[in-house]
């Protein structure tokens, strides 16, 4: 499910609550930077204040009490399919590795209609930490003379570097996902109490929702049983059927899965011998990402020297 589905918001009650007030008082920033580890969810609460701010004027309004987005109301659907007059979603593409001066470019002749109604105009960007030179330098000139009837809402994830130009002309927001919210997340995304069931080699409350969501979608995929079976196996199954090169799966770090495999081999099966291991396929899967390299070539090496011993 897509962020702008999502019409329950879990574990951002008092963020949003903070967020609705300055919006009521009319001190909301117009240049918002939310940031924090990828996959907590940033972008659905970015969606849930959009509603709110859209459906404020209307008899359908955002349940302020229970986070939860009216589906009847005519902004959702509009929002939902990205049709609303009031709003522009900029976003990075499958097929580029980067947002383009194009992409900005459109959305600065979006930003100077009139807005439908008079009323305000929202902007999201997401993963900002993609922006390109020319891009960033394009959105710099927007938000240093920006009109007060259009908020910015940027996202990044914590971790991957933003100009510091853009970063300063914002009013950075720090989210964080409590760990009680991520159960309840995931059980609500899957319809079932899914999590619990989950074998603990995978269990990490460092790791977000996103990544369990896109992990038992790859099991079920594979039709891997992540009750019964462990790290090891996953890990094994995952080379032999090349999902590292499968474009649904392109945005996936599958260093997590790596660093879980050595952490148990390390740490609770005692096997101290796979430390260099470690160190090794930790720095070389960094240098395949930084450079682009082949990384076919990389797990079929992990696999023959690592898993098969």
């Amino acid at each position: 499910m897509k962020p702008e589905e999502q019409t329950n918001l879990y574990g951002y009650k008092d963020d949003f609550k903070k967020f609705s007030m300055m919006y009521n008082n009319g001190i909301l920033p117009n240049k918002i930077l939310l940031s924090g580890n990828e996959g907590i969810g940033k972008c659905t609460l970015a969606y849930h204040l959009i509603n709110y701010i859209f459906n404020k004027k209307l008899d359908k309004s955002y349940n302020l009490d229970k986070n939860i987005i009216n589906t009847n109301s005519k902004s959702f659907k509009l929002i939902k399919n990205n049709s609303h007059p009031n709003f522009y979603k900029i976003g990075l593409s499958r097929e580029k590795n980067s947002i383009d001066i194009l992409q900005i470019r459109e959305m600065i002749k979006f930003s100077q209609k009139t807005s439908f109604d008079n009323n305000e105009k929202i902007i999201l960007i997401d993963q900002i930490e993609h922006l390109n030179q020319n891009s960033a330098n394009a959105l710099l000139k927007i938000l240093e003379d920006l009109n007060d009837k259009i908020i910015f809402i940027l996202i990044h994830s914590r971790g991957k570097k933003i100009i510091k130009t853009i970063k300063s002309r914002c009013i950075e927001f720090k989210l964080f996902l409590k760990n009680e919210f991520l159960c309840t997340i995931i059980n609500n995304y899957f319809k079932n109490n899914i999590y619990e069931t989950i074998n603990n080699d995978f269990k990490n409350y460092y790791f977000s929702p996103k990544f369990y969501i896109n992990f038992i979608n790859i099991c079920n995929e594979l039709k891997f049983d992540f009750v019964k079976y462990g790290i090891e196996p996953f890990l094994k199954l995952l080379i032999l059927n090349q999902i590292y090169q499968k474009k649904n799966y392109t945005n996936i770090d599958f260093k997590i899965f790596i660093e879980l495999y050595f952490h148990k081999k390390i740490f609770r099966d005692s096997e101290m011998n796979f430390m260099n291991y470690f160190l090794y396929f930790n720095k070389k899967y960094s240098e395949v990402k930084k450079y682009n390299l082949d990384l076919e070539s990389f797990f079929i090496e992990l696999k023959e020297k690592v898993i098969n011993e």
